[in-house]
């Protein structure tokens, strides 16, 4: 039947296995966290002194307060020990903290008020531990310091993150069979790790394993069979039938309300069109799934429209309002600077661009507004006063630049149709047809990590190779008729890294076998595209980087395209603390050639 056609695709139902082990991992994380947010919160309380009966009689309330990195919100005496206490063991002090989760006045009763300034934005009216997803759960154990005793490397935590952020935020609901078995290795990784501190962690193995061998068989079986109403009458497959589809369900309603909350919140982070006709085509060929997440679906076409409508406004007003120059830092002239950033949007659109990323520089008097749009970056001239209006200045000289430096944007569209442009790259540098410099960058990094290949392994050999086939998929390397550890050695050699170092133990019969590998050396990530400046070009480099090594070093959400930034964090974050990265780049001029994978300059004839 059409109706559950999407159990035919081997990927879908890889995607549903990597969603059901998140849930299996979450299911126990709330038991756990249940109980150890409930101590932190008694130790928070005598810290503070708390038990003294002093109570809020404000009722301080953040709900309006904006995250500002390295910053805390003003409370009153009563809140001030909990806000500098709870600041104190907040690992992320140089971000942004979403204070506004919690309602001060309560922290000194409501264990959940104070977890959730740990937690993103979002978990505002949650206050009990099953309303939270696994996104919570896993931010509240990495910015918690409280929680660094439970699990030695934060890493485990940050790889399942990316697992969480993979199969949530793509709009395609496929996972690869080779990504499956990488994304439920490291969710039973932290399920090991915890398991001595909280015993129900010790089936999650188990659990996944079986979930990882089943083919969804029971599914089709039961298509088409009447279901009789009294419950003692239905068959047992029947039941697990539909046990499993509202499990189905709520995974899917979860996901349509992620995508809606990165569409609300965030427009540069958001779904393209595309994407969204993804996520459509998806329900209209499961027709089982349309009534149950039509609200779902409706709330995120919604959004969608709703900033369309205000494109559109602004469009309107633009041909209505004064051609003369704007002075950025008079609110007289509200209506004219709404429209360069949406026109900057818009232009993309309309010529097939990756989707303009804005950002802002910090400065004593105010803000310098920074854009990146087709492989090009625009610092502004002035310094406004709101990083809005940075942005809307820094939009307007990257319009006027980009039609100067190619005479218009209808020849940058002939540009985009010719290649040099694809929107089905959203986020990838493009070549510029404009003359001028072309910089290539790479990047360096220096791993020291190791890879585990989990017990109860029956030979060395077995061990060993399971070990490799770890490394393998954490550094993304193509499936091979040889040996895993054949095809490591190998990447090792032609990239000249020393080669990981193994350790093998066994149990003291001899009957178990456990490998270790120790991967320590410098790893250069190179970007073919290139760049008209040379920031850009370490931008690039960096996001290569993040994406090759997300297995390894985790997953962090980049802030304002700064891809330099978000992988220096991530390698300090390390344990132990990684060097910084080393970026190199290369001015090619414009002559024709292009930059191989080990970043050699290749002539190529015309």
């Amino acid at each position: 039947m059409d109706s559950f056609r999407r159990f035919q695709d081997d990927d879908y139902k890889n995607w549903i296995k990597t969603t059901m082990g998140l849930n299996c991992l979450k299911t126990r994380l709330g038991g756990f966290l249940e109980h150890e947010t409930e101590t932190y919160h008694d130790h928070l309380r005598n810290k503070v002194n708390a038990n003294k009966g002093d109570l809020c009689t404000t009722q301080c309330n953040l709900k309006k307060w904006m995250p500002r990195p390295k910053q805390v919100p003003q409370v009153c005496e009563v809140c001030e020990p909990w806000r500098d206490e709870i600041w104190a063991n907040h690992s992320f002090k140089g971000g942004q903290v979403y204070w506004n989760n919690s309602k001060p006045y309560l922290w000194p009763t409501k264990k959940w008020e104070v977890a959730k300034v740990y937690m993103p934005r979002g978990n505002m009216d949650h206050t009990a531990v099953d309303q939270f997803d696994i996104s919570a759960f896993l931010n509240l154990m990495t910015q918690c310091s409280y929680f660094a005793k439970f699990v030695k490397s934060k890493t485990l935590i940050t790889q399942v993150t990316n697992v969480r952020n993979q199969v949530m935020h793509s709009a395609d609901f496929r996972v690869e069979k080779r990504e499956l078995e990488s994304y439920l290795g490291r969710i039973k990784d932290l399920g090991q790790a915890l398991k001595t501190h909280y015993p129900k962690f010790s089936e999650l193995t188990e659990e996944i394993e079986q979930l990882q061998n089943t083919d969804f068989s029971f599914i089709m079986s039961c298509v088409g069979k009447k279901i009789v109403l009294a419950a003692d009458k239905i068959p047992e497959s029947m039941l697990k039938l539909q046990n499993f589809l509202s499990l189905e369900q709520q995974i899917l309603k979860e996901k349509l309300e992620c995508l809606s909350q990165r569409y609300e919140e965030d427009r540069e982070t958001a779904l393209t069109l595309e994407e969204l006709q993804c996520v459509r085509v998806f329900l209209e060929g499961n027709n089982d799934l349309q009534k149950s997440l039509a609200p779902q679906w409706e709330r995120l076409t919604e959004v969608q429209e709703r900033v369309d409508t205000l494109t559109f406004r602004v469009d309107t007003l633009e041909m209505n309002t004064r051609t003369h120059a704007v002075c950025f830092s008079d609110p007289e002239f509200s209506t004219d600077i709404l429209k360069y950033k949406n026109h900057l949007y818009e232009e993309a659109r309309r010529q097939g661009w990756p989707e303009p990323v804005f950002s802002e520089i910090k400065e004593a008097l105010g803000y310098r507004g920074r854009v990146q749009v087709r492989g090009q970056t625009f610092e502004g001239v002035q310094v406004c006063p709101k990083s809005k209006t940075a942005h809307q200045e820094v939009a307007k000289l990257a319009l006027s630049q980009l039609a100067k430096d190619c005479a218009s944007l209808s020849e940058l569209a002939n540009d985009t149709e010719e290649g040099e442009a694809s929107s089905s790259q959203t986020d990838q540098p493009q070549s510029l047809s404009c003359t001028g410099p072309v910089f290539f960058g790479s990047v360096t990094v220096v791993l020291k990590t190791d890879i585990t290949s989990g017990e109860g392994h029956s030979g060395m050999t077995e061990a060993v190779q399971s070990a490799y086939k770890k490394l393998a998929l954490l550094l993304d390397l193509p499936e091979s008729a040889s040996s895993y550890k054949d095809v490591v050695l190998e990447h090792c050699h032609t990239r000249d890294v020393p080669p990981p170092e193994e350790a093998v133990q066994s149990d003291a019969e001899e009957k178990t076998y456990q490998c270790t590998l120790r991967f320590t050396g410098p790893i250069t990530f190179y970007v073919p595209e290139g760049s008209s400046k040379k920031k850009q070009a370490c931008q690039q480099a960096a996001k290569v980087a993040l994406q090759r090594l997300s297995g390894v070093l985790g997953s962090k959400e980049v802030m304002g395209g700064n891809y330099v930034s978000t992988l220096k964090e991530l390698l300090e974050a390390q344990t132990p603390q990684l060097d910084k990265p080393a970026y190199d780049v290369t001015d090619r001029g414009r002559g024709a050639g292009e930059v191989t994978e080990r970043g050699e300059w290749r002539n190529v004839e015309g």
